[in-house]
């Protein structure tokens, strides 16, 4: 085969130039790299995905490899870890203590949700219970009041203190309001104190304390008062009393002033006790006990109303002056009258007016 003259290398026309080692590494360095194939990079990213134990991961297949390199990483990967599997549950660390906090809150609230029921439960059986209970005792014959015991009373007796507590035999026994019969009784002017208890199952038990009545006070009306002086209650047809009579206050005096009242009373039923523990009262009964203006104290005493004019105390040294004039006078056949002993100043003297 013959060439054509004119294909021939021109060889006289070019010349030979020299080769520039940087400039073909800089035209290398700048010209495209091939990208790798969507297989390879289907391996490139399972191996990536693939962390080694202690956390740092495999590095990246380095691109433009040839595909016999790539072959050779697919190997070395499982068929089974095609996928990514998920990352293992932590033993340890804040997440971990966060949920086992949380577990245990949860256990707590299960808790207290269910003893919180046990207890409503409870209450709610409890409280039937009660209502059954109480309909029970209410209502039922064998709590019937059947005996009554009373203690303390003098002036009452078993039907009156009944009556005054609002209640009577055969009513059921825990219908007695025991506060409220105690507030009623103590209400009555005899009586100072109350109590009240139940013995089962049918019997009630009053204890009180009554007031004694001293004597009978005359200031307008007519009080019964304590030994104390205390005037405690006014006289009515119910009373059946035998007791001194203490005149010289009136009704302005008692208003104005019913503690001083009461304590100018309570001096004169101080002179009285001393008259009725001196052998005088043997010869003569006490029947009244005056009060003066100046608190001074006189004694009627006697079927013959004698005046004991005593004055203020001691009264025990004037009694024995008035005991010894009344032998005296005995022996004479006479009756005083009057017996002054008052004169505080000079005790010694005492004056007597005859019948």
């Amino acid at each position: 085969m013959k060439r054509n003259p004119d294909d021939a290398p021109r060889a006289s026309n070019r010349r030979v130039r020299p080769v520039d080692d940087a400039a073909v590494e800089a035209a290398l360095q700048a010209a495209p790299r091939p990208e790798a194939k969507p297989s390879e990079n289907r391996r490139v990213r399972v191996a990536a995905a693939t962390a080694a134990p202690g956390g740092d991961e495999a590095p990246p297949a380095t691109l433009g490899k040839k595909s016999a390199g790539n072959r050779k990483l697919a190997k070395d990967v499982p068929a089974s870890s095609s996928r990514p599997s998920p990352p293992a549950a932590p033993s340890s660390g804040p997440g971990f203590f966060a949920r086992l906090r949380a577990s245990e809150r949860l256990a707590t609230g299960v808790s207290v949700l269910r003893s919180a029921f046990g207890v409503a439960l409870a209450v709610g059986v409890a409280g039937g219970l009660a209502v059954v209970g109480h309909r029970y005792v209410t209502t039922s014959p064998r709590f019937a009041l059947h005996d009554v015991h009373v203690t303390g009373a003098v002036v009452h007796d078993e039907a009156s203190l009944l009556h005054l507590i609002g209640t009577e035999t055969g009513k059921n026994l825990f219908s007695v309001d025991l506060a409220a019969g105690r507030h009623k009784l103590e209400a009555d002017p005899w009586i100072s104190k109350a109590e009240l208890a139940r013995t089962l199952p049918g019997t009630l038990d009053i204890r009180i304390t009554e007031r004694k009545a001293a004597a009978l006070v005359a200031c307008g009306e007519s009080f019964l008062a304590t030994r104390e002086g205390e005037l405690f209650k006014v006289v009515d047809e119910t009373d059946k009393i035998d007791l001194p009579v203490v005149t010289g206050l009136d009704a302005q005096t008692l208003t104005a002033d019913r503690k001083g009242a009461e304590a100018r009373v309570a001096r004169a039923l101080d002179a009285a006790a001393e008259y009725e523990h001196h052998p005088l009262a043997q010869r003569w009964t006490l029947e009244e006990i005056h009060v003066e203006p100046d608190d001074g104290v006189t004694l009627i005493v006697g079927k013959q109303a004698i005046t004991l004019a005593l004055g203020h105390a001691p009264w025990r040294k004037k009694l024995d002056e008035a005991f010894a004039i009344a032998g005296e006078l005995d022996r004479r056949g006479k009756k005083p009258d009057v017996v002054m002993l008052d004169n505080d100043a000079r005790p010694e003297r005492v004056v007597v007016r005859m019948r």
